[in-house]
């Protein structure tokens, strides 16, 4: 297994911003055979306010996604889903009133790669 970061970045975050200091922060595991699959999610909740996580799979399919008191997270992708990543799917943190407060678009390592290369 592989962890790769993916679609990360906060545009409106200043460079220097860490990982635990970001808003949402998400990486994917993967296998480098195979990089058009996502095996897990595993990151950092910073965003102030944030009561809770879940991933969109944009079919009516959300899952929570626990949040620990550190603001850590890791999700093992279920084996049916792991093909699913070649399409965006969208990481949502909500304050205790449901409220989005920040979200973050989580695909494949190859997504990444051939958006980057234009595809």
């Amino acid at each position: 297994m592989r962890s790769a970061t993916s679609g990360t970045s906060c545009s409106r975050c200043p460079q220097s911003t860490s990982d635990e200091a970001a808003p949402l922060f998400v990486s994917t595991r993967s296998d480098e055979s195979d990089l058009t699959k996502v095996y897990g999610l595993e990151g950092h909740v910073g965003a102030e306010g944030a009561a809770s996580l879940e991933l969109d799979y944009d079919d009516a399919d959300r899952v929570p996604i626990a949040i620990a008191r550190d603001g850590s997270f890791r999700y093992t992708v279920p084996e049916d889903r792991v093909d699913d990543f070649m399409q965006p799917r969208l990481l949502v943190v909500r304050d205790h009133a449901g409220i989005v407060i920040v979200t973050r678009p989580v695909a494949a390592v190859a997504y990444w790669r051939g958006r980057e290369r234009g595809h």
